[in-house]
């Protein structure tokens, strides 16, 4: 008989963690597992999934969601556990992992608890880590996305624990470069402070003072959207540089990028950098915990500057764009590396027999 798969997340959009759920779903749907998503609302441009995956919704708009109190609220997943009756339930995110460990409590179900985040840094609250911590100590399995995450929990969580990287989608590998008369750098994220994008902002005011003519846009939304504004009218690069809200087709965006970059002060395992080195573009990205190490030998596959090191990633950047052999070999390298280690059949297959022990 078919295993049960029960994915939980808050929405089905918008984030790095739900784009892995998405990938992963439908790759599990085809290896003969019975694949579910419990959504607590639904969205505008959820990313895609097939068929034989089963969505559920627990509210019907987040405006439902949101004035539910937090007993209905569990009431109503518990509800859904029942019904479902799964082998294995696999939150993602904190507070939704948190949430489905009180909804599950008593019944048979096994839950898997994932670190989408580098967990020394995504939260400055005591409080907060121990109950995240606490969280990991009394789940049936976990994972973290590389080997630093991992490290960061004391023996008896990781001896429940092993490391399951982020799965790439296949339609990534497949962009072509059309290129364009002016080059283009890109980045993606979503607008708040782990993504320093005040960092890329002033790396083009410091290219378009060396006299590089370029364009620079930033796709995602986020708090800080006004305040980024301002610092693009501040600098005075709105010629060059301009935030372009969120896309709901980034394999165009790569497509005609000469350049990708990341300024992040931390990550867990950027899914933008994943996407954009599988397209086969040049990366610059900040050594940041945690993630870029791990995907770029630097020099080889990609480039890595020190956090919030402005005049290094200008100049990374500078030569990229000056030598085309160089980013040519940097991207070839890059996709490849991808396709080697983090292609969605190869993640699947670790999560199901690693992970879940099948």
């Amino acid at each position: 008989m078919k295993k049960k798969l029960l994915f939980v997340v808050q929405r089905l959009s918008d984030g790095g963690a739900e784009r892995v759920v998405s990938v992963l779903a439908n790759c599990l749907a085809s290896m003969d597992v019975s694949v579910n998503i419990l959504i607590y609302f639904p969205t505008d441009n959820e990313y895609p999934v097939g068929q034989d995956v089963h969505k559920i919704y627990l509210t019907n708009s987040r405006q439902q969601y949101d004035q539910l109190f937090i007993f209905h609220k569990l009431r109503a997943i518990r509800r859904v556990f029942k019904s479902v009756q799964p082998d294995f339930i696999l939150p993602f995110l904190y507070f939704v992992g948190m949430q489905t460990q009180l909804a599950g409590i008593g019944l048979k179900c096994k839950i898997v608890q994932t670190v989408r985040n580098d967990p020394r840094s995504s939260y400055k609250s005591r409080v907060r880590r121990y109950l995240r911590n606490s969280l990991f100590a009394v789940m049936w399995r976990g994972f973290a996305q590389n080997q630093r995450q991992l490290d960061y929990f004391p023996k008896f969580i990781r001896k429940k624990m092993c490391i399951l990287p982020n799965p790439v989608s296949e339609e990534f590998f497949a962009v072509q470069h059309a290129g364009g008369n002016i080059p283009k750098i890109i980045a993606a994220g979503r607008l708040q402070t782990q993504k320093n994008f005040a960092m890329l902002i002033r790396v083009a005011a410091l290219l378009q003072k060396q006299g590089l003519s370029f364009k620079m846009e930033i796709y995602g939304e986020g708090p800080l959207e006004k305040e980024l504004q301002q610092l693009i009218t501040d600098y005075d690069v709105a010629g060059c540089c301009r935030l372009c809200g969120r896309s709901h087709n980034m394999t165009r965006v790569y497509s005609s990028a000469d350049v990708f970059a990341m300024t992040s002060n931390y990550e867990g395992m950027p899914n933008a950098l994943m996407e954009a080195m599988a397209a086969g573009l040049p990366c610059v990205s900040t050594d940041c915990p945690t993630g870029p190490a791990e995907l770029i030998t630097n020099g080889d596959n990609g480039f890595l500057v020190g956090m919030n090191d402005e005049v290094a990633m200008a100049e990374a950047i500078r030569m990229v764009l000056s030598d085309d052999d160089l980013a040519h070999r940097v991207g070839i390298c890059a996709r490849e590396s991808i396709r080697a280690h983090y292609s969605p059949q190869m993640i699947a297959q670790k999560l199901l027999h690693e992970v879940l022990r099948l």
